[in-house]
């Protein structure tokens, strides 16, 4: 039972024994030698108190705190960048504020003279890069220096913009917007005209963002640093390191998130992907983002520049102790090395030498070591040839012997089960499979409880693939106390396939000779029907018998060679329909049949031919037979072959009430012997029943068959 294994893989057994008799004796007469040399403890004490333990601890003191000045430097000198730098671009935007809220009141803008004051903005705020542009309160541009006084102007709606400076009638201060007339990023600083109370319109100034660039540039920081300029929805403005590619598009969401919420310092992923130190000013003029950023590579530069000096430092000790090491290790390493080679030794049953090094401990050992190999070199000898018998024994009884623990875990299990070591220490119910553990574990709990020896028949698996074993179970003592099983296990398989065999072949028998008499009498009677006298009686009845003793020929037979399939259905059908008449047509390629397959199909078709003589197709002058079969792969690209019987204009069928053998034979052994799919349809206009098995489980050739089709009646 136990050689069967489960899903933990197969059940392992203790490797045996080398059963080599051992060569050297065990020597005798010469007193041991005292051990000598310096105690190890000695030895490792010395080794322990050449380690540099405080340069080691005074190494990693001085380098946190360097990281954490470096740190902190870093961390300070951001702050200090990113505030200047946003208290730049604050003033440079209210210095925008005051002039552009001087122009918005100024005469000729309420006036709506913006010829004069588009000549004057174009003298004074053009050549700093600066435009300004007019919009009635429609958004109609009435004004704007990109172009010359007088040029055709779109309506251009800025709902953002428009909404703010009416509702709050102050200046406002936008987002990056892209320009109608510029066409291109630029920042807009709108300030309401009013007059007499009354909205007029908005007066902008068109500022682009390169001057923001200019003011990041003039903080004239090192080539490593980059700055950059983000507005209020977290589109960046401009930048100081690649202003090009990033000016416009929006920071990653994550990154925004954090700068929004963690204003100050802090690590981050800039937009390119780099590891930074990035510090962040919001702006409270404007509501725009100011940040400073160092990689982190560069910033921690320094600190590895300076931490190299140390290591190489803390490395020379290490050296120096790594020296001390190797001498030491010499030390004690050649005495275990030898240790371990009389271990080798005693483990191939043999007495080592006496050995003497400067480890007493080792001394001590070995001499330990050389009266257990004496001893072990008898014993051995005993437990090889007691093992060597054993296991003859058990080979030729194919019996499994094994021990359990009190837990039922396996301890030990004979060679016989011809498994691996690696189950040892598992539970029963993790090494039998599900069906074995149902009845072997309480046949061994039994034994556990009752301290008394337990017997019982176990199987695994299901239907004719079932295997059957023999257990018996023995409790083992340690005084009066149960320690554990003793478990002997043989198959006993082939009796069970034997006695069911044997009753298969009887029940086979009765049935056959029943439907024997059934067909004998239904060969008469369909031979009275079409007989013209006596002799034409007495001679279709001769050869209808003649066609039932071929039909039991090829239902016993299938220990020879292959079967024509078209014969074999012919000598089934031979007994039941007129020769001469058209009720039973055949059709498919010509295939020769294993003898397993011939023998199943044979008892199934004379199943279906009884039963259609009886109650179907046959039992009518006007019922007929459809028999169909064929070859073809599936998608996998497997060979299968496929057959059919279709009874037709038969009587009405009804499925029968009792499953009987009949139904056995056509169901359960076509499957386990095709090793395909069947399935009996009693369908009202006729029994159908279909055959899906492989090619190779039903077919003696090798090659599937061509495209030439036999097309015959049954005669």
């Amino acid at each position: 039972m136990w050689r069967l294994g489960s899903g933990n893989g197969p059940v392992p057994t203790a490797p045996a024994p080398d059963a080599s008799p051992p060569e050297a004796p065990l020597r005798g007469g010469d007193p041991d030698p005292a051990p000598g040399g310096l105690r190890i403890s000695l030895l490792l004490f010395l080794f322990g108190a050449s380690i540099a333990f405080p340069s080691l601890a005074l190494t990693g003191f001085l380098l946190e705190r360097h990281w954490q000045a470096q740190e902190t430097d870093i961390e300070r000198r951001l702050e200090q960048v990113v505030n200047d730098l946003g208290g730049d671009i604050d003033r440079d935007i209210t210095l925008m504020l005051a002039n552009l809220t001087s122009l918005a009141a100024s005469p000729d803008v309420i006036a709506g003279r913006l010829a004069t004051v588009h000549a004057n903005a174009t003298t004074s705020l053009k050549p700093l890069g600066i435009d300004v542009l007019y919009r009635d309160a429609s958004g109609k541009q009435l004004m704007n220096t990109r172009v010359p006084w007088g040029s055709e102007l779109p309506t251009t709606s800025q709902p953002e913009i428009d909404t703010a400076v009416r509702q709050t009638m102050k200046p406002h201060i936008s987002d990056l917007i892209t320009g109608a007339i510029a066409r291109r990023h630029v920042i807009t600083v709108t300030a309401p005209v009013v007059r007499q109370g009354e909205l007029q319109g908005f007066l902008h100034l068109s500022i682009p963002p390169e001057r923001f660039l200019s003011t990041m540039r003039d903080q004239n920081l090192p080539p490593e640093w980059n700055t950059g300029l983000s507005d209020r929805k977290g589109v960046i403005i401009a930048r100081l390191q690649k202003h090009e590619e990033f000016a416009g598009q929006k920071l990653p969401d994550e990154l925004l998130t954090q700068s929004r919420q963690r204003v100050g310092v802090f690590r981050t992923t800039n937009v390119e992907g780099v590891k930074t130190v990035r510090a962040v000013y919001r702006s409270p003029l404007t509501g725009w983002l100011v940040s400073a950023n160092l990689p982190q590579s560069v910033a921690h530069a320094a600190w590895l520049k300076d931490s190299s000096w140390i290591l190489g430092i803390t490395g020379t000790l290490l050296v120096l102790t790594l020296l001390l090491a190797m001498l030491f290790g010499r030390l004690i390493g050649r005495p275990i090395r030898a240790l371990a080679g009389l271990a080798s030794i005693v483990e191939h049953e043999q007495v080592p030498d006496p050995l003497q090094s400067p480890v007493q401990e080792v001394n001590a050992v070995a001499l330990t070591l050389r009266g257990l190999a004496g001893r072990l070199q008898l014993r051995s000898r005993e437990l090889v040839l007691a093992l060597e018998r054993f296991n003859a024994a058990l080979r030729g009884a194919d019996v499994v012997v094994y021990t359990l623990d009190r837990d039922r875990r396996l301890t030990w299990i004979s060679t016989t089960a011809g498994a691996g070591s690696h189950a040892i220490g598992l539970r029963s119910e993790q090494v039998l499979p599900a069906d074995l553990q149902a009845s072997a574990i309480p046949i061994e709990e039994r034994a556990l409880a009752t301290g008394e020896a337990q017997q019982g028949e176990v199987r695994h698996g299901a239907g004719d693939t079932a295997r059957y074993f023999h257990l018996y179970v023995e409790p083992l003592r340690d005084a009066n106390r149960t320690v554990g099983l003793l478990g002997v296990s043989f198959e006993i398989t082939t009796l069970k396939q034997s006695e069911r065999r044997n009753a298969f072949l009887v029940r086979e028998l009765a049935h056959r000779s029943k439907n024997l008499l059934t067909v004998v009498q239904a060969i008469a009677t369909e031979t009275v029907r079409g007989s013209s006298d006596v002799d034409d009686f007495t001679d279709r009845f001769a050869a209808r018998l003649l066609s039932l003793t071929r039909l039991q020929d090829l239902t016993v037979s299938g220990n020879g060679g292959a079967v024509d399939l078209a014969a074999l259905i012919r000598s089934q059908l031979d007994p039941f329909v007129d020769p001469e008449s058209a009720r039973a047509v055949a059709e498919g390629p010509p295939v020769l049949l294993r003898a397993p397959a011939a023998n199943s199909l044979a008892m199934a078709l004379h199943e279906l031919a009884t039963n259609a003589a009886k109650y179907g197709a046959l039992s009518t002058p006007a019922g007929r037979i459809d028999i169909t079969w064929r070859a073809d792969q599936d998608g996998a690209g497997q060979a299968r072959f496929h057959m059919k019987w279709q009874e037709r204009d038969g009587p009405v069928v009804v499925p029968p009430q009792r499953r009987g053998f009949g139904r056995k034979v056509l169901t359960r052994l076509t499957t386990a012997a095709l090793g395909g799919t069947i399935e009996l349809d009693y369908a009202e206009r006729g029994l159908c029943w279909t055959v899906d098995a492989p090619w190779d489980r039903v077919a003696a050739q090798q090659d599937l068959p061509g495209t030439t089709t036999i097309r015959e009646a049954a005669q």
